[in-house]
């Protein structure tokens, strides 16, 4: 590769964004437990849940997920190219993402009483939690505006062996969250949901991440600027790799509303001891198999750009993760009601919510050395442009 790209090392660059993401994850409990102490785990966080779940699978789906596995491949070999047809590419990409979210956030927006009962069915139509959904949910969408140009962002990059910011800029969220919770303790709107603030601090959360990945994407000297679509291969080859690889990370979101949709049918409280449970076990994924799998994507695209062989780092990426999500699973299993008790315990979360919680994480735990390890994998058909192997 050209100078462009900085070396990638697996586990120097995995304990980098481990780093980031251990600082985000940090901030991310303590949102948590702000949330749960304020709020509980009743109406106005299941109202809140449900509606951030919606622009949060389209997170996953499209921006740190689809688009930035499809955009990575392609970039890999644009930058074995002049400055010229690196900057061209970059500039039609943003400005094809920018013009799609735009469009996407709209009708989302139009589409939210729509939208509610396809992630929580068991709410009443004709209730005040499904109201509350609705217009939370429609105050989230520009979220998922700049999470798109974040999801491009990150895959240019880390291609370039870029970590820190991508990996960091989750903490900036957090305290956007953390942020609206600590103004709905202290204000109320009457004719606004109880949770409005903590939609509000989301946006204001993921803009701020943005900021922070356009300065170190200006300083990696990427090219910001409009520049039509057209005529360039690249783009249409991203857009093509883009649908089957939706389709893949599909598979795994559709668990997370089949899941949301059961709660949803369950007592009060439910939905939201399920998102404890999972912020609680994506703590140690995040550290282990997210970070890990960030770095095994680029590296693996620019092997492949250089036609070099895979394997060793593919086997080195499988021991190091399974050295570590092994322990931390049979953690969880072990000690996992009291790290909720412990953390979450407090304020409106009682000893029920607790029992809700500590159930699920037991569930999550089982499935954590396998999710890890898919993680690691994943990668390797995806430098290669494989999608249809992920979605089989």
């Amino acid at each position: 590769m050209t100078e462009r790209v900085k070396n990638v090392r697996m586990r120097t660059s995995s304990i980098v964004v481990a780093g980031g993401t251990l600082v985000s994850r940090v901030l991310g409990l303590v949102r948590d437990v702000a949330i749960a102490g304020y709020f509980g785990a009743g109406a106005a966080t299941d109202a809140f849940f449900v509606a951030y779940r919606i622009p949060n699978t389209l997170r996953r789906l499209l921006a740190e997920g689809g688009v930035t596995v499809a955009v990575q491949p392609v970039y890999a070999e644009r930058l074995k190219g002049d400055d010229s047809t690196v900057a061209d590419f970059e500039r039609r990409v943003f400005t094809t993402a920018r013009l799609s979210l735009l469009v996407i956030v709209a009708v989302g927006v139009v589409a939210a009483p729509w939208l509610i009962p396809l992630f929580a069915a068991g709410f009443d139509t004709s209730g005040p939690v499904y109201d509350d959904a609705v217009v939370l949910l429609q105050l989230l969408f520009p979220f998922v505006f700049f999470i798109g140009l974040i999801g491009v962002g990150m895959g240019i990059l880390n291609t370039r062996g870029r970590f820190w910011a991508p990996a960091v800029g989750p903490a900036v969220l957090n305290l956007g969250l953390i942020a609206g919770c600590l103004v709905a303790a202290r204000l109320s709107f009457p004719d606004w949901p109880p949770a409005a603030l903590l939609a509000i601090g989301a946006v204001v959360g993921v803009a701020g991440w943005w900021v922070l990945m356009r300065w170190e994407l200006r300083r990696a000297g990427v090219s910001l600027g409009f520049a039509s679509p057209r005529g360039d291969a690249g783009i249409a080859e991203v857009l093509r790799l883009l649908v089957p690889a939706v389709a893949g990370l599909a598979v795994y979101q559709l668990q997370v509303v089949v899941g949301t949709q059961f709660a949803s049918f369950q007592a009060t409280g439910g939905i939201s001891s399920l998102f404890y449970a999972d912020r609680l076990v994506q703590f140690p994924l995040a550290l282990i198999a997210t970070s890990t799998g960030v770095v095994m994507l680029p590296l693996m695209a620019n092997l492949r750009a250089m036609d070099k062989p895979l394997n060793d780092a593919l086997g080195d990426a499988f021991s190091w993760v399974l050295f570590l999500a092994l322990p931390a699973a049979v953690g969880l299993l072990v000690i996992g009601d009291l790290a909720i008790s412990v953390l979450f315990q407090r304020g409106e979360f009682d000893a029920a919510a607790v029992a809700r919680t500590s159930a699920a994480v037991g569930g999550y735990a089982i499935a954590m050395v396998p999710a890890s390890l898919n993680r690691i994998m994943l990668p390797v058909f995806y430098a290669h442009k494989d999608m249809a192997t992920p979605v089989r």
